[in-house]
């Protein structure tokens, strides 16, 4: 790893890495966002859902109203992690093309 070139990369295989992290947690809030969509009328699975998924041991003394809003307010939550994810991850297109150019000129 004396090489410019392979510093680079491993720095592009670092934050290819980084990329994927932030992809794969991006599609677990999708699933869950698509799963409070579809289970929005479910009180009872709403209700287990916050109980054993996010440990809120009080939702059981929750009304169904109570317990629809709180879905619909994690629901907002995701979202903006959503968006806040997709700010997250670096371009690293540049960063292959230099190490390209590194290594065709031996550096």
């Amino acid at each position: 790893m004396n090489k410019l070139s392979d510093r680079i990369d491993f720095m592009d295989k670092i934050l290819d890495l980084r990329n994927y992290y932030i992809d794969s947690q991006r599609q677990r809030v999708v699933n869950e966002i698509k799963w409070l969509e579809a289970n929005n009328n479910n009180i009872d699975s709403l209700r287990s859902y916050f109980m054993n998924v996010l440990n809120m041991r009080q939702v059981k003394q929750f009304s169904d109203d109570d317990i629809q809003q709180l879905a619909e307010i994690r629901g907002n939550n995701l979202y903006s992690d959503l968006r806040g994810m997709s700010q997250q991850k670096i371009e690293t297109k540049p960063l292959k093309i230099l190490v390209q150019e590194l290594k065709y000129f031996g550096q």
